[in-house]
């Protein structure tokens, strides 16, 4: 009769290797488990009963045993490690892409090793040559202004790679998952037309930015099929609440009637609700205001801010599907999926009609 492998507690010191370097076939044998299960742990897997990861985890540590997903990636030519560069950590879509994208990376046996681009393409071409040292096995990529150098390099190295939300012109080379950001700003200017407004500022950051171009050619439409006058400009925001504060003036100082705003993202969403207060602007009376992400403050705020809530674990479950499929050696056509994002008006937007 055999006996039941004995807990790790049990187990004597020397029953570590020799070698004083434990391999996972050591870990499996000091838990009283199989390789297989011991894997699983490593993966992440959630079909591993709990009693058994604590077995193993107790196991590794005992044995000072490290997964070197570095010497792993080698020997498979390609690593269980998927890089992510986003501009930003910090804005609300972006870590809510991250922190998906991050669960989909477990479920599937990867870890996620993430850079910052700070928007800038020089930051963005160095931090990715870095990760592609490390022999990625893929990259999920949400551009800068300028990705043209970083994703031919992607390119010419063979690297799968996925583009995510923010739309790149003209490239036929890597699949795009994205939301519909023309379609989904038509639809936003329809609803504020419908809703009595008048005079539409977009206020974005970065105008050069494809996503952006989209969003005003989105906007125009609707003001072009509008049966009613409606006048649309785009405010150029600045780096600072300071610069943005002296134009949000002009624009929104209720001399020229109502204004609705539609800030490209929650930062600029918030330099708008401090320069309402310090400039005097009755909101919502004079100024209406909508953000095209979602904070987590959105509903504290009085008025709580009407939103465009993205389908950040929708993009980041088909863009980790894109991206397995592609590090399976797809050859596949380059595909570009536009995904659908849910508008909801709070009390920040005025009901002029």
């Amino acid at each position: 009769m055999t006996n039941a492998a004995a807990p790790p507690s049990a187990r004597k010191k020397h029953d570590a290797p020799p070698s004083g370097r434990a391999s996972i076939i050591d870990v499996a044998r000091h838990a009283g488990v199989s390789v297989g299960t011991v894997s699983n742990v490593l993966n992440g897997r959630s079909s591993v009963r709990k009693e058994r990861r604590a077995r193993v985890l107790e196991a590794m540590n005992e044995l000072g045993y490290t997964c070197n997903l570095l010497a792993q990636g080698m020997r498979l030519q390609r690593s269980r490690v998927v890089g992510l560069c986003v501009p930003f950590a910090t804005y609300p879509n972006f870590s809510a892409i991250t922190d998906s994208l991050e669960d989909q990376a477990s479920e599937s046996g990867f870890q996620l090793m993430q850079v910052t681009s700070r928007q800038e393409a020089a930051k963005e071409y160095a931090r990715i040559v870095r990760l592609v040292a490390y022999k990625v096995g893929g990259l999920l990529l949400v551009p800068s202004i300028e990705p043209g150098g970083i994703l031919d390099f992607l390119h010419a190295n063979s690297v799968p790679t996925i583009i995510v939300n923010r739309p790149v012109a003209n490239e036929e080379r890597f699949d795009q998952v994205m939301v519909d950001h023309r379609g989904v700003m038509y639809r936003v200017a329809r609803e504020l037309i419908a809703r009595g407004h008048r005079k539409i500022v977009l206020a974005a950051q970065y105008p050069t930015l494809t996503v952006t171009r989209e969003r005003i050619e989105g906007i125009k439409q609707a003001v072009a099929d509008a049966a009613e006058q409606v006048q649309f400009t785009v405010m150029i925001t600045g780096k600072s609440q300071q610069e943005f504060g002296a134009q949000m003036l002009s624009e929104a100082s209720g001399k020229h009637g109502h204004v609705v705003m539609i800030a490209s993202n929650s930062l600029i969403a918030s330099w708008a609700i401090r320069c309402v207060r310090e400039l005097g602007i009755r909101y919502p009376e004079d100024m209406s205001l909508l953000t095209l992400d979602e904070p987590e403050w959105a509903t504290i705020v009085t008025p709580s801010l009407s939103v465009v809530s993205q389908p950040t674990a929708a993009i980041s479950k088909m863009a980790w599907s894109m991206l397995a499929e592609r590090m399976e050696g797809s050859t596949l056509p380059a595909r570009r999926t536009l995904l659908n994002a849910e508008i909801i008006f709070r009390d920040s937007v005025a009901d002029l009609a």
